[in-house]
C-alpha cells in the first residue's frame, strides 16, 4: 500500500514554505517553480522594426554599430543593448578587418593585393589579391602602443575578371608585423617610417601550406603603413572611418607592374554577450549567457551574478519516510526528516515505501512481527 503523506513536510523541523503575492518568485527551499524554466528580459524581445542601434556581428567577428534592419540586411548577427569592442584612435587594441570599398579591381573585393604571387602567366600580369569578408575568413588588426600586428585568414587568388581562378585560389593564413609605430606629427593617425625591408611577415597558401615572405615598402612620402583616417579626418579614398593602407613586396617580382600592397577598412569586434549564474534543473550553478543557459533547461539569474552569491533551488524527488509514508521533498528536506531520499525527479505515485514492522494480535493469540498490510490480511490486529 502506498501512503501519500500530505503536509509532513510543513512541520517546524523542515522549513518549506509556500509564498503567494509579492515573494511568489523566490522558490522556498526544498521547493521548484514549476513555471520559471525561462525568464524573458527585454534584450531577449522582438525588436523587429525597431531603429535602435546595436552590435551587428558578421562571421569574421567584425561588428558594426547599426539598426537590426540593417544588420538583417547584410546578414549579420544583431545582438540588441551591446555596442561593438572598438579602442580609440591611438590606443591599445585590436580591430577586425574588412575589404575596402575603393580598391579599384572589385569584384571580388580584397584587402590586401599581392600581385604574381604565383607566375601564372609569364607574358601577363598575375592580379592575386585577397578577400577578408569571405565566408570563412578573420583578418585582425592588433595595436599594442610601439607595434601593430596584421594577422588572421582570408581567401583570394588569381583574379581573373569578377571571380578569382579555382585553380589558384585558396585561404591564405597572413601575418605581419610593423614595429616601430608612431603618431602622425599633428594628427592622431599611426604611421611606420622606416627604410623598406625594416618589417616582415608571411602569407601561407594554405591549400599546399607554402609559405611566401614579404617585407614592407618604403614610397616616397616616406612611410610604409599609415592606420587612421588622414590628417583632414574625413577618411581615406572615399571612406570615412578608419582604414590602413601601405606597401609591401615579395622578394623576387617577377614583373615590374606588379601591385603589393594593403588596403583595408578596421572596425570593432564583437562584444560577448553577457554572463551570470544559471541555475540549472539539477539544482547545481554555472556560469553562462542567458541564451546558453534557457537552451540548457536553466534559470538564468542575471547578467553579473555569480554562483557564489546565488542559491539555485534543489531538485525534489520522493522521500520515503520511517513510517512507510512517502513525500515529495528535496534531498536536504527529506534527510532532515529522517527519510531516505529516492533520487532527483522520482515521484511518490511510482516508488513503494519499506512499511514499518510491527505487533500484530492474530485471532489465535499469538502475536508476530508484520506490517500492518500482511497484519490485516492474517485477520490480526496491528499494534503499531
Amino acid at each position: 500500500m502506498k501512503r501519500h503523506g500530505m503536509g509532513f513536510l510543513c512541520a517546524a523541523s523542515v522549513t518549506l514554505a509556500c509564498t503567494t503575492g509579492a515573494g511568489a518568485d523566490a522558490p522556498a527551499p526544498g521547493m521548484r517553480s514549476h513555471n520559471s524554466k525561462i525568464k524573458t528580459t527585454d534584450s531577449m524581445m522582438d525588436t523587429a522594426g525597431s531603429m535602435m542601434v546595436g552590435a551587428c556581428c558578421f562571421p569574421s567577428t567584425a561588428c558594426l554599430d547599426i539598426t537590426e534592419s540593417e544588420c538583417m540586411s547584410q546578414g549579420g548577427e544583431f545582438r540588441a543593448g551591446l555596442s561593438c569592442v572598438k579602442p580609440a584612435l591611438g590606443a591599445p587594441g585590436i580591430y577586425a578587418l574588412r575589404n575596402h570599398p575603393d580598391n579599384h579591381l572589385t569584384p571580388p573585393e580584397y584587402g590586401m593585393r599581392l600581385d604574381e604571387l604565383f607566375d601564372v602567366n609569364p607574358a601577363t600580369l598575375d592580379v592575386f589579391s585577397f578577400d577578408f569578408e569571405a565566408d570563412g575568413a578573420a583578418m585582425f588588426l592588433e595595436y599594442d602602443g610601439s607595434s601593430i600586428h596584421i594577422f588572421g585568414t582570408a581567401f583570394g587568388g588569381l583574379d581573373i575578371g569578377n571571380v578569382y581562378d579555382p585553380a589558384f585560389s585558396s585561404f591564405v593564413e597572413i601575418d605581419f608585423t610593423y614595429s616601430d609605430v608612431q603618431v602622425v606629427p599633428g594628427d592622431d593617425d599611426l604611421y611606420v617610417v622606416t627604410p623598406s625591408g625594416s618589417d616582415s611577415g608571411t602569407v601561407t597558401w594554405l591549400d599546399t601550406n607554402e609559405v611566401f615572405n614579404i617585407v614592407s615598402q618604403s614610397i616616397p612620402a616616406g612611410f610604409t603603413f599609415r592606420f587612421g583616417n588622414e590628417d583632414d579626418d574625413l577618411g581615406h579614398r572615399g571612406f570615412d572611418g578608419l582604414s590602413g593602407w601601405g606597401w609591401v613586396r615579395l622578394p623576387n617580382p617577377t614583373h615590374l607592374l606588379v601591385v603589393q600592397d594593403w588596403l583595408f577598412t578596421a572596425v570593432g569586434t564583437c562584444p560577448d554577450f553577457p554572463t551570470g549564474a544559471c541555475c540549472l534543473d539539477n539544482g547545481t550553478c554555472v556560469i553562462a549567457t542567458e541564451m546558453d543557459c534557457i537552451d540548457e533547461g536553466g534559470v538564468y539569474q542575471g547578467s553579473g551574478t555569480t554562483c557564489a552569491n546565488v542559491s539555485c533551488p534543489q531538485p525534489g524527488g520522493a522521500c520515503c519516510l520511517e513510517d512507510g509514508f512517502c513525500v515529495d521533498a528535496t534531498q536536504q528536506a527529506c534527510d532532515m526528516a529522517g527519510g531516505l531520499f529516492q533520487g532527483d525527479f522520482t515521484a511518490c505515485m511510482i516508488i513503494e515505501c519499506p512499511q514499518p514492522i510491527g505487533a500484530c494480535c492474530l485471532p489465535t493469540g499469538l502475536c508476530v512481527e508484520a506490517t500492518e498490510d500482511d497484519c490485516l490480511v492474517q485477520g490480526g490486529v496491528y499494534q503499531g
